[in-house]
């Protein structure tokens, strides 16, 4: 005969109880009810919000490889579609060359300063600001981060 171990909600709320024996009441619910405000907000956030923080979440590497591309090139301008293919190409990175593009042009937002956009004849060029450092860039993408988180 097989004997079934299933708890029941009761039982398992008895444990977390236990758990919690020593631990202030009002902390308690408290912390839960925060827990409870950020769950409902995740339930009601854009999907364009989720979209954006998941692109923030993979610029770090995206940056890095930019700041290693523009560095080993030695040019001043690259053009849009040979560094999105290059990106693509990366091992770390994880993502097509479009992913890769709309990254790029993420960066162009959070980071108008490191990285700026030229067309010249019909074709987009990416300059790279070398003399900024890349933990600034990351920086301002955590920020935006934070911001979208809240």
């Amino acid at each position: 005969a097989v004997v079934s171990t299933q708890s029941t909600g009761e039982e398992e709320e008895k444990g977390k109880e236990d758990q919690l024996a020593g631990v202030n009441k009002d902390l308690v619910a408290r912390i839960r009810a925060k827990e409870a405000k950020k769950l409902a907000q995740k339930m009601v956030r854009d999907p364009e919000k989720d979209k954006e923080l998941a692109m923030l979440g993979r610029c770090e590497m995206v940056v890095r490889c930019l700041r290693v591309l523009y560095v080993s090139a030695g040019k001043g301008c690259i053009p849009l579609s040979e560094v999105a293919q290059e990106i693509s190409d990366n091992p770390r990175v994880n993502m097509s060359t479009s992913l890769a593009e709309d990254h790029i042009r993420l960066l162009l937002k959070v980071a108008p300063e490191w990285l700026s956009t030229a067309q010249i004849r019909k074709k987009h060029y990416l300059k790279l600001n070398r003399n900024l450092d890349t933990n600034r860039v990351v920086d301002a993408i955590r920020c935006r981060q934070a911001l979208l988180q809240n």
